[in-house]
């Protein structure tokens, strides 16, 4: 594991403390604006316009037990459940199949609001919705024309539950909601 860096460490007398950059942080996250001061849980519509809005995320899948997350651009969300496409060969299409649960994390920095979606994914063939992707996302063109709509390979997550987090309900009980 390696040997403990000791400027780490408090000195002998001192006590744990803080170090000035744990401070200078901590305080730049408390003066955060926050999206939702009287602590209201968003509503379905409110959080699929979220992920709508901000499709980057973070997807996380499990692999032998071991946890696999990887940045991900949703096409999109709704009361279906919420849209991705990937490429044929990665690990990914197998973690699906061997095990569809997955968590997906979507942010919005700027108002210090994280919403986590859990559910179950699995592989849409859906050659219509391949097209609207295409369509959508210019840089798998070229993967097209090589390999054909065989490559791209679209998955759904349904039974959402989702937990919206600001920094005003950062000591809050998680709450999840259906989406």
């Amino acid at each position: 594991m390696g040997t403990p860096d000791p400027s780490l460490s408090p000195k002998r007398g001192e006590g744990i403390t803080y170090r000035p950059f744990i401070r200078r942080h901590l305080s730049d996250m408390m003066a955060f604006p926050f999206s939702n001061p009287e602590g209201r849980i968003m509503d379905r519509d409110e959080i699929l316009k979220f992920l709508n809005d901000h499709p980057a995320c973070h997807l996380a899948t499990a692999e032998g037990g071991q946890p696999r997350v990887r940045g991900m651009q949703m096409h999109r969300a709704d009361k279906q459940g919420i849209i991705f496409q990937t490429v044929a060969g990665k690990p990914l299409v197998d973690q699906i199949r061997k095990d569809g649960r997955m968590e997906a994390c979507f942010n919005d920095f700027e108002k210090s609001i994280q919403i986590r979606v859990m559910g179950r994914a699995e592989i849409v063939e859906d050659q219509k919705l391949k097209e609207e992707i295409v369509a959508a996302r210019a840089f798998l063109k070229p993967l097209l024309k090589e390999k054909g709509y065989g490559a791209i390979v679209v998955f759904r997550v349904t039974g959402c539950r989702a937990s919206v987090w600001t920094g005003a309900d950062s000591f809050r009980p998680v709450a999840y909601s259906s989406l």
